[in-house]
Order: C-alpha cells, then sequence, then structure tokens
C-alpha cells in the first residue's frame, strides 16, 4: 500500500509539472523582460540598512555557577589476618567478600582471626577414626591421649600439643596407613571423612549424629575474631559462621534390606497389631532425613488373610498392612522384587498408586520398562540424590516390559551403567541396588563381586545388595561402597541365625560426598520384629562379615 501511494504522488507530481510548463508556454511572448538600469540597481544598494540597537534584542541572563559537591574520602578497607593453623578450604567464604571493604594481610591487621581466642565466628569439628573393619563403636578421651594416632601435617600442627604422639602422613595416604596399621587411628577433619573409615563417638559424642554437641565434643574448635569492636561487627555482617560441619549440608539415608509383609509376618500384625514388626527400628527410619524400603510384594485387593504355617511363595500384602510403611516414615520405596507381579499386573499397578498417593518415590520398576528405569530422585539439606536399582534374578513374568508393568531388567547393566554415569557426572550422589541372586552365606559370590563393581566403577557412591535373606560382605571399589547383602528387615525366615540377622546401613552424605556409613545391627524375632543386637550378638556378626570381606 504504502508503495502504491508513493507511486501516485510521484504521478501527480509530474503531471502539475506538466501542467506548469504548459501554463508557461501559453503565455510565453517574443518580448524580452524589462532590466531597471544599473544606477537605480546601485542606489538601492547604497541605501544605508537600519541600524541594530541594544534594546532590539533580548538580554542573555546570566547563569549562576553551581558549586562542584566536595566527595567524602572513600574509607579504607578493613584488614585481617588468619591464624597459620587454620586450613584455608574452611575459609572459603572469606574469598567472597569485597576487597573495597576487607583485606587480607600478614602485617599488622585491624582484626585477627584465631583458633580458640576472640568472638565466636566459627568451628573446626575433627573426627576420630579407625579402618572400616572395626568392631568398637566408640573410645573415650582418655584412651585417645594414649592411642597410635595419625593425621595430616596440617592435621598434626593443630594437634600435636594434644596428642605428642600424633604422626603425619602424606596427603591422601591416611586411609591405606590405617588399614596397614593395626589399632591404629586416625584425627582428621570431618569434611575429609570417607566410606572406609570407620567414625568413633568419643565419651558418647558423634558427629555424624544430628544430636550431635560441639560444646561436648573435644574435638572440636572454635575460631574466634578479635578486634575493634566496630570491625568485628562489620566482618560478622559480611561474613556467615565459618565451619566444616554445617548440619545444613548433611543427610543421613537408613538403607535396609527385604521386606515382605507375609505369611507369619502378616499373621503376627494381625494378632499383635500392624506396627508390631517397626516397634524397635521405628526410630531409625523416623529420625532419617531418607527412609529407604525394599518391599518386594504387591498390595493385593483381593489378598487373603495371612496362614502363618504357609510355605507358598506367591505373595501379596493386605492393604492395612501399608500404615506400617507410613508410620515408618518410608520416602524411597524400592520395587525392584522377583514378587512384584506375584498377583499380577494390576496389583503391581495398585501398589506403584498406593506409594505415589502417599509421597513415596518408587523405583526399580514401574507401569513399563521406561519407568522401571527412572531414578527415584530427592533433594535434602542440598544433597542431591539419586536411587536406581534393577533385578537380574527374575523370573522373566517380573520383568517391566514396553507395555507391561514390573521391574527393571538388568540385563548385560548396560543401561544401568550408563544411566549411573550421567546421574554421577551431573552430581549426584548415586545409590545403586540390585536385587540378585539369593545366596544364604556371608561371602559374596564372583558374579556379585563382578556386577556390584562394575556399577560402583561406573560412579555409583554406593551400591547395596537388596537381595539376601542373609548379610553379606562388604567391599570397597572406584572410591564406592559396597554391601552385597543386608538380609531381611521384615520376614518370617526364622529357620537360621543368617536370616535372623538384620543390617540397617546409615549413609552420612555431606556436601554432595558420602563420607560414612554406619551399621546399625538387629535379630528377628517372633517371625517379624527385629530387635538391637547385645554386644555380643553385634560382635559376632561383625567379625563373620569382616572375615567373608576378606578383611
Amino acid at each position: 500500500m504504502t508503495l502504491r501511494l508513493i507511486r501516485l504522488g510521484r504521478l501527480l507530481s509530474l503531471t502539475c509539472f506538466g501542467f506548469l510548463l504548459a501554463s508557461c508556454a501559453e503565455n510565453q511572448t517574443d518580448e524580452l523582460p524589462t532590466i531597471a538600469p544599473v544606477s537605480e540597481i546601485a542606489a538601492k544598494v547604497s541605501e544605508p540598512t537600519a541600524q541594530v540597537t541594544a534594546t532590539s534584542i533580548p538580554a542573555v541572563p546570566t547563569a549562576t555557577p553551581t558549586p562542584t559537591p566536595t566527595s567524602s574520602p572513600t574509607p579504607a578497607p578493613i584488614s585481617y589476618s588468619i591464624d597459620g593453623l587454620i586450613p584455608a578450604d574452611y575459609l572459603h567464604p572469606l574469598t567472597q567478600l569485597s576487597t573495597a571493604q576487607f583485606i587480607q594481610t600478614d602485617e599488622e591487621a585491624e582484626l585477627a582471626i584465631n583458633l580458640t581466642r576472640g568472638e565466636p565466628i566459627g568451628s573446626l569439628v575433627f573426627a576420630v577414626a579407625a579402618k572400616f573393619p572395626t568392631v568398637r563403636d566408640d573410645i573415650t578421651m582418655s584412651e585417645l591421649t594414649g592411642a597410635q594416632l595419625f593425621g595430616t601435617a596440617e592435621t598434626v600442627a593443630i594437634w600435636q600439643t594434644v596428642f605428642p604422639q600424633i604422626q603425619a602422613v602424606p596427603e591422601g595416604k591416611l586411609g591405606e596407613t590405617l588399614w596397614s596399621t593395626n589399632n591404629s587411628l586416625a584425627i582428621l577433619p570431618f569434611d575429609a571423612l570417607t566410606p572406609d573409615l570407620k567414625v568413633l563417638a568419643i565419651d558418647g559424642q558423634s558427629p555424624l549424629r544430628r544430636e550431635f554437641e560441639p560444646a561436648a565434643y573435644p574435638l572440636a574448635l572454635q575460631i574466634g575474631l578479635e578486634g575493634a569492636p566496630d570491625a568485628v561487627a562489620a566482618f560478622r555482617e559480611n561474613v556467615g559462621f565459618l565451619t566444616n560441619r554445617d548440619p545444613e549440608k548433611m543427610t543421613r539415608v537408613a538403607m535396609t534390606g527385604v521386606t515382605a509383609l507375609v505369611r507369619a509376618t502378616a499373621a503376627q500384625m494381625e494378632y499383635a497389631g500392624v506396627l508390631f514388626p517397626g516397634e524397635v527400628v521405628a526410630p531409625i527410619m523416623q529420625s532419617a532425613d531418607i527412609a529407604h524400603i525394599s518391599n518386594e510384594v504387591p498390595f493385593a485387593e483381593n489378598c487373603p488373610f495371612p496362614n502363618a504355617v504357609s510355605q507358598s511363595v506367591t505373595f501379596c500384602s493386605r492393604d492395612n498392612y501399608f500404615e506400617l510403611l507410613t508410620h515408618l516414615g518410608v520416602d524411597v520405596v524400592e520395587v525392584t522384587g522377583n514378587h512384584s507381579n506375584d498377583y499380577g499386573t494390576d496389583a503391581m499397578l495398585r501398589s506403584l498408586n498406593k506409594y505415589t498417593a502417599a509421597n513415596m518415590n518408587y523405583y526399580g520398576g514401574g507401569i513399563n520398562h521406561s519407568d522401571a528405569f527412572q531414578p527415584a530422585f530427592v533433594y535434602d539439606h542440598g544433597n542431591k540424590i539419586a536411587f536406581v536399582g534393577c533385578n537380574s534374578f527374575g523370573p522373566v513374568g517380573a520383568w517391566a516390559t514396553a507395555d507391561r508393568p514390573g521391574t527393571a531388567k538388568c540385563g548385560d547393566l548396560g543401561e544401568m551403567k550408563a544411566l549411573i554415569s550421567r546421574l554421577s557426572g551431573e552430581g549426584y550422589v548415586v545409590i545403586s541396588t540390585f536385587q540378585y541372586e539369593e545366596i544364604y552365606s556371608y561371602a559374596a559370590t564372583a558374579s556379585q563381586k563382578r556386577d556390584f563393581g562394575a556399577l560402583a566403577e561406573a560412579g555409583a557412591s554406593a551400591v547395596s545388595g537388596s537381595q539376601s535373606h542373609h548379610p553379606q560382605a562388604f567391599a570397597f571399589e572406584n572410591g564406592g561402597y559396597i554391601h552385597y547383602g543386608l538380609g531381611n528387615l521384615f520376614f518370617d525366615q526364622m529357620f537360621s541365625l543368617g536370616t535372623r540377622q538384620v543390617f540397617i546401613d546409615e549413609y552420612v552424605i555431606y556436601d554432595g560426598q558420602l563420607i560414612s556409613v554406619e551399621l546399625w545391627t538387629g535379630l528377628i524375632e517372633h517371625y517379624s520384629r527385629p530387635r538391637e543386637m547385645t554386644p555380643a550378638e553385634r560382635y559376632a556378626l561383625l567379625n563373620s562379615v569382616f572375615r567373608a570381606s576378606g578383611w
């Protein structure tokens, strides 16, 4: 439209121009125009021009100069010094300070950051640790003062006046030294812990626990700030609490073995109460930030009243038993069990819906193959955690297909390894579980070692055997923690000591890393309820499993 208007305008202009030419042509004569004489033109040019007076031009007002503001001098930054005994890694928040306000110096400073002196602005928490295959769980401070101790050079510099016997080892060699030196212990920073070390409580206080009280713990040191009150106040406003043990970065995970609320276990629930099996373990599960359970059996609408003496291996659980899971505070349900489709795919789907409705995240099984390989993602205290699992045991009817619900089929582990590698690369702490061949012994088989190790090598922080009705050995590979079998949690197998022995592995994850594992040990009674082991029972179990681990 615009182009057409322009073209029309141009046409009209040309038309008018032609019209004017025509008019000029009509009025044109042969006479030339008269030109005024030169004398007249000269006279006009010589006429005086009008005089311009001062009043004929408006006066321009004189601008009043604007005074230049006087800028106040920029205050010099507050200087601070740091005690050389404080490891630089613990002071990372200081790197965020504005250098216009604060500046570090090695000279005499207005502020001094020290160990044990001044106004508290932080704390350094250390742990005492032994190699993982250690039975004892705690130590007294008096015992510690006489123990054979190791630490890195930084740690030795801090603690040598308290523990003159502590010996320095090269960085990265602390674990190796403990494992190769009998009856030795290490002192190390809390955030430097690794799963292959066992943390010992000191006089009942352990930094791994939520109820930890730093003020009552002898290996917690205060970071203090000294200086003028105004400078101290300004510093505190810009720096948070400096610590290597921030409870807001710590997640505790309770990992369990087999749950099958059937047969004699279910009968006890009917007569003694639905919550009866969990009476002793409930506080452990409820206090965990993430409570895991491996429920092998579907909740079927037509599930019959349990038969306590039945030996059937076609399993289902009644709906009212679900209350046990909610009472325990279960957050993540593993559904890799080989009994998942015992009562048909409808019962499997129904169970998945019950978990979802109760805000329980499930994994290791699903509405189809794709869903079965979906991780259970949990975000807690700043930690990104992904649970993945698969079933290698079968039977074929338990495995999910493209259009049928069931468990994730392990296959050649290619899909699992790729999934673990990707999640690990994305910064997740990956917890991988296996529904493997059922072995009634403490020792792991060669195929277990191969396959569990492959998942650790792929990047899993922990690989846990959910299949075993009998506790099994441990291993550490590629920095990953492996427990080949945790044994039963809720099941009626009372026919041997091994099938009654229970592990609950309590993972401690800190700032995106699995740093420690605590072992709770129990013994099943009344065909259903685990109780805590006596010290003698615990000693016997741990020694048996450690020996089976080759330690």
